[in-house]
């Protein structure tokens, strides 16, 4: 039994009826039916344990041993190995034999799913579209506290963070990040977003700022940090339209501070053709 994954368990003749008809009713059951000598079920396992982790709490995996519980294999009818049965309700919704790419099974276990259930992935990537990044926080620690080796958890965590301004926790992680994935793209975008992410220690809301911009907006500052919300989050245009319209308003503020911004957030967006036009836009700005 997987000791760290409650979802993840050795089926058995005796604990079948419970553990995986009965639980069924409850959640999605997955029941592996595999054996030790074969190699497709060494490469489906990881798989599944991954996409349970995934959809923690709505999928559960129950592994069958077809050489350890011979009758429990044979009853279900399997036939070849690995075989996957997809219990719902106390029945087999769907099956498959053989190895499978990932995204099939996880489209199959969708499929199966309520209609309104969403992975975690798609919860924490929905809470971050919605501005819930305290939300979006709890998430990624949770999934994080399950898979602390998940590097791309990380990264979505850091951005996370900085959004909220807690760029030294947001730094502790990147610095702890492997030397290839801080030297890529996506690591070099978050190191620099820091600069921008030290804007956001105790700053308002991008609603917030928004409304203070609304009623007047020669408030440098809030549309500083405006544009440093947008450039944190990868929003690049936005954060970059915000810099020009400070510099236009004022390109002295903060000794030259939006068009040093700017020059940092081109740094930051991997696109020719944006960096391209704001480059042209604060050129003409300047002379």
């Amino acid at each position: 039994m997987d000791q760290t994954n409650p979802n993840i368990i050795d089926g058995t003749a005796e604990n079948f009826e419970v553990e995986a008809l009965s639980a069924s009713k409850q959640q999605l059951v997955l029941v592996d039916v595999w054996a030790d000598w074969c190699e497709p079920c060494k490469t489906l396992l990881p798989i599944l344990d991954k996409l349970v982790t995934e959809f923690a709490g709505q999928v559960k995996l129950v592994k069958v041993n077809a050489d350890e519980q011979q009758a429990l294999a044979g009853q279900m009818g399997v036939q070849s190995l690995p075989t996957v049965l997809m219990l719902k309700d106390g029945q087999v919704a769907d099956h498959f034999m053989g190895v499978q790419p990932e995204s099939v099974i996880r489209d199959k276990i969708t499929a199966l799913l309520p209609e309104k259930a969403l992975s975690p992935a798609e919860l924490i990537d929905e809470a971050i579209s919605t501005g819930q990044l305290e939300a979006a926080r709890s998430l990624l620690e949770e999934q994080f506290g399950q898979n602390p080796d998940d590097n791309q958890l990380k990264l979505k965590l850091v951005q996370v963070q900085m959004q909220l301004g807690e760029t030294q926790l947001a730094e502790d992680i990147l610095q702890s990040l492997p030397l290839e994935i801080r030297d890529s793209m996506e690591g070099k975008a978050l190191f620099g977003a820091l600069e921008f992410s030290k804007a956001l220690s105790d700053a308002p809301t991008v609603t917030e700022l928004e409304k203070t911009l609304a009623d007047n907006g020669d408030e440098h500052n809030s549309r500083y940090q405006l544009a440093a919300h947008a450039l944190v989050s990868g929003d690049y245009r936005k954060g970059m339209e915000q810099l020009l319209e400070l510099l236009q308003r004022n390109r002295e503020y903060q000794d030259g501070l939006a068009q040093r911004s700017l020059v940092a957030a081109f740094q930051l967006a991997n696109d020719p053709q944006l960096i391209r036009e704001m480059r042209t836009r604060m050129a003409r700005l300047l002379n």
